[in-house]
């Protein structure tokens, strides 16, 4: 899997990447070929997160803060600015409300950290649906979504609100093929979305699924 994954990555030129579900144990570091990788997950059955950071900007690392198996968070130089990114897993519908609010509660409380003048890229499965309907939203949704909003893509639409950030997926207009993040059983959704400050939108030059790759995982 390991080899499969540095490979694609390396052939799109990619530099930092976000994985969930990885099902790993505890918080390690490992070396894949040309990156390398931190993670966190706890029994190896559920959840986990890990970043994998290109091994031509690895010494630009100034900080990699694991705060659960499902939030990570690493910080990048580039040139004169500070980049955060975070990876995230969001709680799936079936489980308590507890740990969906403990999940929601800590990336509030981590986005609080990060100066405002530092650039933040929060990418994730966030198991919501923010569909394609704006209504309320049109601050953080910019009309191009998929699909029809449930109430996690809501809770998902409420957090960009409150911590002025806005959802890059939605930013551009795209077939249907290059939004949809998930597919199993005949049933396709949107649930892995990007965010960033709303004020540094325009930092954002591109957003979407990129078809016909052979990533061994399905959230990437």
């Amino acid at each position: 899997m390991s080899l499969e994954l540095a490979t694609e990555l390396f052939k799109y030129k990619i530099q930092v990447v976000c994985i969930k579900e990885i099902r790993w144990k505890e918080q390690k570091a490992s070396i894949l070929k040309g990156y390398n990788l931190w993670y966190v997950g706890l029994d190896g059955k559920q959840s986990g997160v890990d970043i994998l950071v290109a091994n031509d900007i690895l010494k630009q690392v100034v900080e990699v803060r694991r705060c659960n198996d499902r939030i990570m968070l690493v910080r990048i130089v580039v040139g004169e600015e500070v980049i955060s990114i975070i990876s995230v897993y969001g709680p799936q519908v079936g489980l308590d409300e507890k740990v969906k609010r403990e999940f929601w509660d800590y990336l509030c409380d981590l986005i609080d950290t990060i100066p405002a003048d530092e650039k933040v890229f929060i990418c994730g499965d966030f198991n919501g649906h923010i569909g394609k309907e704006t209504v309320n939203y049109n601050l953080v949704h910019d009309g191009f979504g998929y699909g029809v909003r449930n109430e996690s893509g809501e809770i998902l639409l409420e957090f960009a609100l409150v911590k002025e950030l806005v959802i890059a997926n939605s930013i551009f207009r795209k077939n249907d093929e290059h939004l949809i993040t998930y597919k199993s059983g005949g049933h396709a959704t949107q649930i892995d979305y990007c965010l960033v400050w709303k004020v540094d939108w325009s930092s954002c030059l591109d957003c979407k699924v990129m078809l016909g790759t052979k990533m061994p995982t399905q959230h990437i």
